[in-house]
C-alpha cells in the first residue's frame, strides 16, 4: 500500500497517490502497489546491464500539480534543472538519433583525453545503464491535474480516467531520469490523445440530444395512452341546444 501526500500550500490537492482498489481477497504476498523485477547481466565497460526490468502498477489515483512535481524532481535529481528535464531529455534524443543516421567510417580521429575527461566518462558510466528490455503492462489510473496557470489547458484533467498502453523498450543505455521522461513522454501522448477522444464524443452526444425537440402533450399522452385513446379524445363534442 502507498500513500503520497502534497504539504505544499496552496494546492489543489492534497492526496497526491493512492491505490484505486485494493481487493481483500487478494493473497497477503500479492498486496503491492508496485512490483518490480530487475535481472542482471555483468557490467560492461564499467555500466550496469539490465537483462529484463519489468514494473507491474496497481490501479491508481493520482492528483498532482505542476508545482510538486518540480518540486519532486528537483528532490529526486538535484543535479538536474527541473525547469528543463523535458527540453534536455528530447535535445539528447534527437543528439542519439542523427548519431546513428550518418555514415559510419573507417578513419576516426582520436580526440586528445584528459585525466577529467576520463573522471567525468567514468562518472557518466556509473550512472548510465543497458537496458536490454523494459517492460510496463497496461493499468488504469485516474488522473487529475493542475498547471501552473489559473486559466485551464488541455492538459488539466479532474478525475480522467487514462488506460496507460504496455510501454515496452529494447536495447537503450539510459539514466533512471531518461527512463521516468521517457514513461512520461508516452503516457503524455497516451493522455491527450484519449483527452480529445472523449471531449469530442461529449460533445457529439450533447448536439445529438439538442437536435431532438422535447415531445408535446399531445405525444405523452399517445406514448402513455396509445394513439386510439388520443384521437378519440380528439373528437369534437357534440352539444345539444333546445328547439325554438
Amino acid at each position: 500500500y502507498v500513500s503520497m501526500r502534497n504539504l505544499l500550500p496552496n494546492q489543489r490537492y492534497e492526496n497526491v497517490l493512492t491505490p484505486t482498489e485494493l481487493k481483500r481477497d487478494m493473497p497477503v504476498d500479492r498486496q503491492r502497489t508496485v512490483r518490480i523485477y530487475s535481472r542482471e547481466r555483468a557490467r560492461v565497460g564499467g555500466i550496469s546491464v539490465k537483462d529484463h526490468f519489468e514494473i507491474n502498477v496497481a490501479p491508481l489515483t493520482i492528483c498532482i500539480t505542476a508545482l510538486f512535481y518540480k518540486k519532486m524532481m528537483t528532490f529526486a535529481f538535484p543535479e538536474k534543472d527541473a525547469e528543463t528535464f523535458d527540453d534536455d531529455f528530447e535535445t539528447e534524443k534527437t543528439k542519439k538519433k542523427n548519431k546513428k543516421s550518418k555514415n559510419a567510417s573507417f578513419y576516426v580521429e582520436c580526440p586528445s583525453v584528459e585525466k577529467d575527461d576520463v573522471e567525468k566518462m567514468k562518472e557518466r558510466a556509473e550512472r548510465n545503464k543497458l537496458f536490454i528490455y523494459i517492460k510496463i503492462p497496461e493499468v488504469p489510473i485516474k488522473v487529475s491535474y493542475k498547471g501552473e496557470k489559473e486559466k485551464n489547458q488541455i492538459l488539466d484533467v479532474a478525475d480522467f480516467q487514462l488506460q496507460v498502453p504496455t510501454i515496452e523498450y529494447h536495447n537503450v543505455t539510459w539514466t533512471w531520469l531518461d527512463l521516468l521522461l521517457a514513461v512520461k513522454s508516452k503516457t503524455k501522448d497516451s493522455l491527450v490523445t484519449q483527452a480529445i477522444k472523449q471531449k469530442f464524443l461529449r460533445s457529439n452526444k450533447t448536439s445529438g440530444k439538442e437536435e431532438q425537440a422535447p415531445p408535446g402533450d399531445e405525444e405523452k399522452a399517445r406514448m402513455l395512452l396509445g394513439s386510439s385513446s388520443v384521437l378519440g379524445s380528439a373528437k369534437p363534442t357534440r352539444r345539444f341546444l333546445p328547439r325554438l
